[in-house]
């Protein structure tokens, strides 16, 4: 499938909160996500997107089981491959930031 829009920070938004938070899609939402920590791009507007994220992932029913299965094969501190433990409220609160530890925090189930 050709991307449409090679920009990461949109391609985050369409993933993260077009496809994950509204629909319970998004398959390439982790693979999004890790190429903005690789490219250290952690501006306002991917904060945000990430608080959405983490939200959905606790209080959305209707996530897909694929995008919630965590990947033991990368490191815990990358907490968009560990939706599965976010959403069971088992991940680690201390790795991530402030803010997303308060979404996580206050977000019921």
């Amino acid at each position: 499938m050709k991307e449409i829009n090679k920009d990461p920070v949109a391609l985050y938004y369409f993933y993260g909160v077009s496809l994950f938070a509204d629909c319970g899609e998004g398959l390439r939402l982790r693979e999004v996500r890790q190429q903005l920590d690789d490219m250290a791009i952690n501006n306002t507007e991917t904060q945000s997107f990430d608080e959405i994220v983490i939200e959905a992932a606790i209080a959305n029913d209707y996530v897909s089981d694929d995008v919630m299965r965590d990947d033991a094969g990368q490191p815990l501190k990358n907490w968009w491959w560990h939706l599965g433990k976010i959403r069971t409220k088992t991940y680690p609160a201390e790795l991530l930031s402030a803010p997303l530890q308060a979404i996580y925090a206050d977000t019921e189930k």
